[in-house]
C-alpha cells in the first residue's frame, strides 16, 4: 500500500507548518500551502515528502488495477483451504444477513442476471420434464386443497408398472402424448398419492374427466 493512505495526524487545516517544524513537533505530516504537481493543495509527508492526495489516488489505482491479482488470490487460498473458505463464508452471511440480502436481491435485478436465469431455467425445464409436469400437477393438487405429493421418480415407476400401456385401453403410451390422470378425481375427493395415480391414453382421459374410476370402468366393459 502506499504511504499516506492512513492518516494518524490530527488535522492541519490551513496553519502553515514547514517540514522542520513538523519534525521538531513529532509530527507526521507537513503543511506548505501550496500545490504539489498535479495540483493538490493538501498535506504532506515528512519522510517521504509525498502529497497525501497523490497517495490516496495511487492507493485507488493500484486497488482497481490489483483487483483481479486479489480475486485470483482468493481462489486459489479458497481451493487450498475448503473447509475453511466454507466456514468462513458461512460466518459472514450469519453477521450480516442484511449485506447479504441486498447483494442477492442487486444480483437478481441485473438484465444480464435475469436473461442468465431464465436461459437456465428453460434448459432444465428441457432435460426435466417429469419433474415439471409433476410440479404442476403438485401444484394444482395444492389449490385445490388435496392432501398428498408425488415426484418424478413416483411416476417412472407408475408407468414401469402400467407397462407403458394406457389403464383402461391398453394402448402404448408415447411419454410425450400420455396423460396422467387421477383415479378418483380431485374434485370427488380423491388425494395427490401415487396411489391415486394412474396413466391414461388422451382420449380415455377426456373421456372418463370427473367421474368416478368404476362407473367408467363399467360403461367400457371392463366390470360387471
Amino acid at each position: 500500500m502506499a504511504p499516506g493512505c492512513i492518516d494518524s495526524d490530527p488535522p492541519i487545516g490551513l496553519a502553515i507548518v514547514t517540514r522542520k517544524q513538523a519534525i521538531m513537533l513529532g509530527l507526521r505530516h507537513y503543511f506548505t500551502g501550496k500545490p504539489c504537481r498535479r495540483g493538490h493543495i493538501a498535506k504532506r509527508q515528512v519522510i517521504a515528502r509525498s502529497c497525501t492526495d497523490c497517495d490516496r489516488e495511487n492507493c485507488r489505482k493500484q486497488y482497481v488495477e490489483r483487483a483481479e491479482w486479489r480475486r485470483q488470490r482468493s481462489r486459489e487460498w479458497a481451493a487450498q483451504n475448503p473447509a475453511a473458505h466454507h466456514a468462513r463464508a458461512r460466518k459472514w452471511k450469519l453477521e450480516n444477513p442484511s449485506r447479504v440480502r441486498q447483494h442477492s436481491e442487486k444480483s437478481r435485478s441485473r438484465p444480464e442476471n435475469k436473461a442468465k436465469a431464465l436461459i437456465r431455467v428453460r434448459k432444465w425445464q428441457i432435460e426435466n420434464p417429469e419433474k415439471v409436469h409433476a410440479n404442476k400437477v403438485n401444484n394444482r393438487a395444492k389449490r385445490a386443497r388435496a392432501p398428498g405429493k408425488f415426484r418424478a421418480s413416483d411416476l417412472r415407476a407408475i408407468f414401469k408398472a402400467q407397462r407403458g400401456r394406457c389403464a383402461y385401453c391398453k394402448a402404448l403410451l408415447a411419454k410425450d402424448t400420455r396423460h396422467l390422470d387421477h383415479i378418483i378425481p380431485l374434485a370427488a375427493g380423491g388425494t395427490n398419492w401415487p396411489s391415486n395415480l394412474q396413466f391414461t391414453c388422451e382420449h380415455c382421459n377426456v373421456s372418463k374427466n370427473a367421474r368416478d374410476p368404476i362407473a367408467y370402468a363399467q360403461s367400457l366393459g371392463m366390470l360387471l
